[in-house]
């Protein structure tokens, strides 16, 4: 199941445990240091929702004129009002500058999550972001 929140340059795609964020021409515990880069090793994490305005991720001219594209992979400590209190990439997109620019948009969004047991918590979360040139 796929909702389209918006549609034009980038939309956010939630899907059922991951958030995508595609963009043409964008348990509280400690986190792992480095990337994992591991297939089928990531984290099991609630997904969240970008709170509108949340601007996307800005395509460099390099990374344009190199077509890098791909899926980044992040993971995001939030509190209990959306703040972003810590951010990792969890799986590069295979190019860290794509990478580095997704997970410092996102994390200047605010992030929302359905509570659990009608209570807002301190908890991290796993989200996508992918670069398409399409």
């Amino acid at each position: 199941m796929q909702t389209i929140l918006y549609r034009g340059l980038s939309c956010f795609v939630i899907t059922a445990a991951i958030i995508s964020l595609p963009c043409k021409a964008q348990t509280d515990t400690a986190p792992s240091s480095g990337v994992s880069e591991q297939v089928g090793a990531l984290p099991k994490l609630r997904s969240a929702m970008p709170v509108m305005p949340c601007k996307r991720p800005a395509w460099s001219r390099e990374a344009i004129e190199r077509q890098m594209t791909g899926t980044v992979t992040m993971k995001f400590l939030i509190d209990t009002d959306g703040t972003v209190l810590k951010k990792e990439i969890v799986k590069s997109s295979g190019h860290k500058m794509q990478d580095k620019a997704a997970l410092e948009a996102t994390a200047r969004c605010k992030l929302a999550v359905a509570p659990q047991d009608g209570q807002l918590k301190k908890e991290w979360v796993l989200l996508e972001y992918v670069w398409t040139l399409d």
